[in-house]
Formats: structure tokens, sequence, C-alpha cells
């Protein structure tokens, strides 16, 4: 059996997952015998070094989380231990197997600590918002950079954090990329704080409507300029397309939790900026199944009543005969297709060697 970057990253992981953290937990208690050919033994020898490297700079702080005693600011919900875990697992099956995950872990450290004494509407430590992006990014096979980002892209925005400290600690790359989500989060609160901001960039030369922008014949309204003008405006500051894959997670999260806030007048803010301007570029950029939940969470808070609606002919449709008869007559063809060799070639084939 060869010791995989992902059987080191789980290795680093049991001191956060709630149930293999134990001397007796589930892991220890049934880990395999693994034969290891001498260079293997080395590199594990060198990752447990890493590991106790990790564990005396940031252990004595963190190792509480597990219990449950640490003070407020460091406390970690027990769900979102288990997802920091998976987390670096995931993160260590790419080409730079445990190392990938050594990044990982040290970038969630550095968000813990600067977003430490910051809390969610919802009550829960800030920290898990940039965990549940750094995992959905994850959970759809991002490379490392962009996780890394989805774990600090609120760190130069709303800590005390700079800039050229990410860069110091994790390189031009990740840097670039919080920088590009920072410039766009800094886009978002210039359009909420100063609405003055919209004509301005409708009068840009370089933002005029598209033709795409004015199709059916008809002259978009203000409000749809606006919307167009920042969506290109987005476009054009996301000179990476990785900067805009971390910040329609980000915002799908948000969205995710939209509930949680206590204003009205913000809530309804936040949906209209998601139905215009975020779902269609996820649209536009192929994410197909983040723009669907886009809409479907902004509708839910603009016209609940439609969305309600729209959910109940959906469930519908789902449980109708109809559906059920086409899905039937799918897979009895599948199966057909299975069992002749493969559709109408092997049906061919078949019958010339009857003949």
């Amino acid at each position: 059996m060869v010791c995989t970057g992902a059987h080191a990253a789980l290795l680093f992981a049991v001191a956060y997952h709630p149930r293999l953290s134990h001397p007796g937990g589930m892991l220890r208690a049934r880990a395999p015998a693994v034969s290891l050919t001498a260079e293997q033994e080395e590199q594990q020898r060198s990752w447990q070094r890493v590991q106790r490297s990790a564990s005396e700079r940031f252990l004595p702080r963190l190792d509480v989380l597990r219990s449950g005693e640490a003070p407020a600011p460091w406390r970690l919900p027990p769900a979102y231990r288990a997802m920091l875990a998976q987390l670096l697992v995931n993160a260590a099956t790419g080409d730079e197997g445990a190392l990938a995950a050594r990044r990982a872990w040290d970038a969630f450290v550095f968000a813990l600590r600067y977003h430490r004494r910051q809390y969610r509407a919802s009550g829960e430590p800030y920290v898990t918002h940039p965990l549940e992006v750094a995992s959905m990014l994850a959970k759809a096979e991002a490379d490392l950079p962009s996780i890394m980002t989805g774990l600090l892209h609120d760190t130069v925005e709303d800590t005390r954090a700079t800039l050229e400290l990410v860069t110091e600690r994790f390189g031009p790359e990740v840097s670039a990329l919080v920088d590009g989500v920072t410039k766009l989060s800094r886009l978002e609160l210039a359009r909420e704080m100063q609405p003055g901001v919209q004509p301005a960039l409708q009068a840009s030369p370089a933002l005029k409507a598209s033709p795409a922008d004015t199709a059916g014949g008809q002259e978009p309204s203000r409000s749809e300029k606006q919307a167009a003008n920042l969506r290109k405006l987005v476009l054009a500051m996301s000179q990476d397309i990785r900067v805009l894959v971390v910040k329609l997670t980000d915002r799908t999260h948000n969205m995710r939790t939209l509930r949680y806030v206590g204003s009205h007048s913000s809530r309804r803010l936040k949906a209209e900026e998601t139905m215009g301007i975020f779902a269609p570029l996820a649209l536009r950029i192929g994410m197909y199944t983040v723009a669907a939940e886009l809409e479907t969470l902004a509708l839910a808070e603009l016209h609940p009543e439609a969305a309600e609606r729209v959910a109940a002919q959906q469930r519908a449709h789902i449980a109708s005969p109809e559906l059920a008869q086409v899905l039937r007559e799918l897979r009895a063809a599948l199966a057909q297709n299975d069992g002749s060799g493969g559709g109408s070639a092997g049906g061919g084939g078949a019958a010339g060697e009857g003949g």
C-alpha cells in the first residue's frame, strides 16, 4: 500500500476531526498495516516532522477546539472541525499531495487568527464563512490557490491583515487572487454606500450597453443598464477568472445564510444584486449550477410567493406519472443498448455475424 499525500493529509487532519482525534479514535484503532519502501518511509518521517512543527506552532492554541474549552474567539463548532478535516484531505488529492494540505492548513490558521474576534449574523465564528467557501471550492475541484483564496478572501477587507503580509506568507499568486476578490468586495460596498456611482458607470464610454443587452428591440431600463454595466466592470476587474469563481462561491454562501441578516432592506439589496449581476455572471462563465442556485435564493427573498409556486410546480412535475414513464423508457433503452453491445453499431455487427 502506497502512502500517498491523501493519507498524509488525513493523518494531519486527525487533530481536527471530531471522531478521529482521541488516542483510541477510529483511524488509529483500525489503521491497516502499511508496507513502505525506504524512500516512502523517509517521506513519511519528513511529513511527521512537518506535522510536529505545525503542532508546536499552532496546536497549543488550537487543540482546545476539540474539547470545547477554547475561549470564544478560538472556538470552532464540531461540524466545521469535520469540514476542515475533509478540506485538508481534498486539498491533498492534487498534484502537490501532502504539501497542498499543509498550505491549506496554514491558510486556515491565518484566517482563524485574523477573524478570531468576528462573528457572523448567525452568531457563529466568522471563520466558518471562509471555511464554507473553501470547502465549496474544493468540492468543485478548484485548484489549491483558489481554495486558499476562499479561506483568505475576507482577511484583507475585514481585518488588520495586509496584502503584503498575505504575499509574504502565501506567495504572489494567492495574493493576487485575494486582491482581486477584495476589489470586487469594495465595489459592492461602494454600490451600497454610494448609489450615485451607478450613473457615473453608465456614462462611461467603455461600458456602453452591448447588442446582447438590447436584444428584443427594446431599450433596457435604467436599472438594467446599470446591472449590465456593473457586470462588465466586474468582468474587467477579474483579470484571472478564478477571482470571479471565488467571488461567486462567496456570494452563494452569503445567499444561503441571508435569512440571518436582520435588515429587510439589506436582504433585498443583496438579492437584487444577486439576481441582476452575479447570477448572470455565473451563467456567462459556465457555472450553471451556481447560477441556478443564486437565482433560486434571490427569488425566494424578492418574491417568496412566486418562489413557492415555482417550487410546488417543480415538485409536482418530479412526481408526475408522465415523467416516471419517460424515465422508465429511458432506463429500458439504456439497458437494451448495454445488452446489445452499444447502440446501432452493435446491432449491425451482430446481424453481420449471424449472416
